[in-house]
């Protein structure tokens, strides 16, 4: 009762670390509101499913970036970008993720910019980046893919049957080469 009712942190703090509780200290972990109580209650998880699940939930702070870059699973990194509901939290996670796969799933559909822009970054394959380009949610990350792309064919299939205007534009506007320009006119 005193590690999660008390009205002063510190006490809070050192009825905590004699608990055992999973349920009690994953509570606290998400509740508390002093930052050095909620980060000691996350290291105190041990059930690392337990904690992905929590962290898909919290809202980002710095407490939360060495719990994330404590986890064993690379599954759970894949797991945080996609779906965390803080777009930092994604970002972090994203730190530790080397699957082009999922760089390519979150630029194309994450909704904050610097995520996606983060991971357009770390794409390395140039059909990933002209997937982006060609699909991506976000307009800003698409136009950043596609100043990335280097093939006369992707961008002129964007240029050409890409959604929206301001895409086909962009490509267009990335075209040098004059017979594939009057192929499209």
């Amino acid at each position: 009762y005193t590690a999660e009712n008390d009205n002063e942190a510190d006490i809070r703090l050192e009825a905590l670390k004699k608990l055992k509780e999973q349920k009690i200290i994953t509570r606290i972990a998400l509740n508390d509101p002093s930052k050095l109580v909620r980060a000691t209650a996350l290291s105190m998880v041990i059930n690392e499913d337990l904690l992905v699940e929590m962290l898909l939930k919290m809202k980002y702070s710095d407490v939360y970036r060495e719990t994330i870059a404590n986890l064993s699973n690379p599954i759970y990194f894949e797991d945080l970008v996609k779906n965390a509901a803080d777009s930092r939290m994604r970002l972090t996670a994203l730190l530790h993720v080397n699957d082009q796969l999922v760089f390519a799933h979150v630029a194309k559909y994450d909704k904050d910019c610097n995520v996606g822009i983060a991971a357009l970054k770390k794409i390395k394959d140039p059909f990933l980046v002209i997937d982006v380009a060609a699909h991506g949610y976000r307009l800003d990350v698409q136009q950043l893919a596609i100043d990335k792309v280097t093939d006369m064919r992707a961008l002129t299939e964007i240029a050409v049957c890409g959604r929206g205007v301001e895409i086909r534009q962009c490509a267009l506007g990335r075209i040098t080469e004059q017979n594939v320009i009057s192929d499209i006119i």
